[in-house]
């Protein structure tokens, strides 16, 4: 359990994050996204436009990919 979102900001090569709407919330309230973040996921909300925005994703571009990653690969 990570009790200060912040540190997140810091981790350099953390590329996938899941949180609750709140837990986002919180993270982008205190601009401290990962610098490598290149997939995120909104556990039990739906993602709206305005979330994508705030991720730095341009409104109604959103896209959603599931598999797995297994040895470096999408499944």
């Amino acid at each position: 359990m990570v009790r200060d979102l912040g540190v997140l900001g810091e981790l350099a090569g953390l590329r996938y994050l899941a949180l609750t709407e709140a837990q986002w919330g919180r993270l982008l309230e205190r601009d401290a996204l990962p610098p490598a973040l290149v997939a995120a996921r909104s556990v039990g909300a739906r993602v709206s436009e305005e979330w994508a925005a705030r991720l730095g994703h341009p409104a109604g571009e959103s896209y959603r990919v599931e598999g797995v990653i297994a040895g470096g690969e999408l499944r």
